[in-house]
């Protein structure tokens, strides 16, 4: 149902920009800045592959590795990705009753993608038991308290139970401040309850990582593959914004910020699919090194290339002046030279790094 209902928002809200067949109403053309709408389209795409990833992995025959609960997160991110278009196709007139409650639900989904977040995090790659985190007894009196919500967390009710409480207190929180109803995810409670849950969540894919065996590590290090592509694409992000800024380059109608953005976001996914859905023989640690030392390379490259751009056509004081885009190339070119020669012996530095142990070889 989220992901229909997401799917069913983008849709809507792109017809609004664009088309206006549905008669919900239209944004001028002067209503709407051009590069906005790439925007608005990448943000479709996004929420079409993460309703997929979700419809696929919710409905999977066997639901291991938490499969259920993590298409469930995805769903409703997506749901909360559709967030302009559901409100112009379902949102009630604003004083009626009925708008508070479509105003508060959006608190309530986000509270369910982080709660099934939880909830994937105690069974992936196989259940995560008390035992494999710390006994709280030999932690810090200060800290017992915290390690035993963690390990009622690992409980099958513990992850819902503790997000039905947070909504509960975040809106009377919000409503003691005496702020809007719609406001209450804006709070600084609900942050911490965010940062909370994403707390959690690494600190038990640790813990699973270290108690499972060679196939569940290899799993879980499919995560890392993603997390090197989200990285990768905020590097790219950073070193464009500089270039971009020092050549003043642009794509007239095109914003391609979000587009890498969404990419690496996308990279993210694919790699939590793949760890939760293949079984094959491929090793996700050769992936892994082979992305970070690219991603690096061609960061760096940027922000050389902004470098050269501001010395080779007299942006700063220079006694050349070369046409624009020449120290882009150049910079490109040494990188590219650069990043032939060092590849294999990083790649081989950093598996002697992670293969210490003779578990992480056989994952590597």
């Amino acid at each position: 149902m989220l992901a229909a209902l997401a799917l069913t928002g983008q849709l809507v809200y792109l017809d609004v920009i664009f088309w206006n067949v549905s008669g919900l109403g239209a944004l001028g053309e002067n209503e709407l800045h051009p590069a906005l709408r790439s925007t608005v389209v990448t943000g479709a795409v996004v929420t079409v592959v993460v309703s997929v990833a979700a419809l696929t992995l919710g409905f999977r025959s066997d639901g291991e590795r938490g499969a259920r609960p993590f298409g469930l997160a995805l769903a409703a991110w997506g749901y909360l990705l559709a967030y302009s278009g559901l409100t112009i196709l379902l949102a009630p007139e604003p004083e009626t009753p009925a708008r508070a409650l479509f105003d508060a639900h959006f608190l309530l989904v986000e509270a369910l993608a982080l709660t099934a977040l939880l909830r994937f995090t105690a069974l992936f790659p196989v259940p995560l038991k008390r035992e494999a985190i710390q006994d709280p007894a030999t932690l810090n009196p200060l800290l017992q308290p915290a390690q035993h919500i963690r390990a009622w967390l690992l409980s099958p009710a513990g992850p819902w139970v503790a997000g039905a409480g947070a909504c509960v207190l975040t809106q009377a929180a919000n409503t003691a401040q005496g702020r809007p109803i719609q406001d209450a995810p804006l709070i600084v409670l609900a942050d911490v309850f965010r940062l909370t849950a994403l707390a959690v969540v690494v600190l038990n894919l640790r813990a699973a990582f270290v108690a499972t065996n060679t196939e569940g590590r290899r799993a879980g290090f499919w995560f890392v593959v993603g997390f090197t592509l989200l990285l990768g694409a905020v590097g790219l992000l950073l070193g464009g914004n500089v270039l971009t800024a020092v050549t003043k380059w642009a794509i007239p109608g095109f914003n391609w910020r979000p587009v890498v953005l969404d990419l690496g976001v996308l990279g993210l996914i694919w790699g939590a699919c793949m760890g939760i859905s293949y079984r094959g023989a491929l090793k996700p640690g050769p992936l892994a090194r082979r992305a970070s030392l690219l991603a690096s390379t061609v960061t760096v490259a940027l922000f050389l290339a902004a470098g050269l751009e501001s010395l080779l056509t007299g942006v700063v004081a220079s006694p050349v002046s070369l046409p624009r885009g020449f120290g882009t190339l150049i910079s490109f070119v040494a990188m590219g030279l650069l990043y032939v020669r060092i590849r294999e012996p990083v790649e081989s530095m950093l598996y002697r790094a992670w293969a210490d142990a003779p578990e992480a070889a056989r994952v590597l």
